[in-house]
């Protein structure tokens, strides 16, 4: 599971007056929209089951992106037995899964972005 939590100031955004929820959502929409993109180019393809993310809960704030893969944090953060592992001399080495770090490859492409995208979101609100 993917979070990204973005914390805004009401001072800053006092101009927006009620306006501002629906700028809070476009620009999280806009931010988590990115963030799938960035993390369906940056997972590993065999199925292409991996690459199916999509927003499972988009509630104020907060934006829950979720692949449909159970295995998904194994390709991420990889297994503990990554390596040659020796169980006994009559059985074959196991290998485990290589970390591919494709979550935190994603959010840093992301986090530059989300400045322009709350830019965004509000000059559309305030055109309303």
């Amino acid at each position: 599971m993917v979070t990204i939590t973005i914390e805004l100031h009401d001072d800053d955004y006092k101009m927006l007056g009620d306006k501002m929820p629906l700028a809070i959502k476009k620009g999280m929409n806009y931010t988590s929209n990115h963030m799938i993109y960035q993390l369906q180019g940056y997972s590993p393809i065999d199925t292409g089951y991996l690459k199916g993310w999509f927003k499972y809960k988009n509630e104020g704030s907060m934006v829950d992106i979720r692949s449909p893969a159970e295995y998904a944090i194994f390709q991420d953060q990889g297994t503990y037995s990554y390596g040659k592992l020796k169980r006994s001399p009559k059985t074959k080495p196991v290998g485990g899964i290589k970390p591919k770090r494709f979550v935190e490859k994603s959010i840093n492409a992301t986090k530059p972005r989300v400045e322009e995208f709350f830019i965004r979101a509000i000059t559309e609100v305030l055109k309303q």
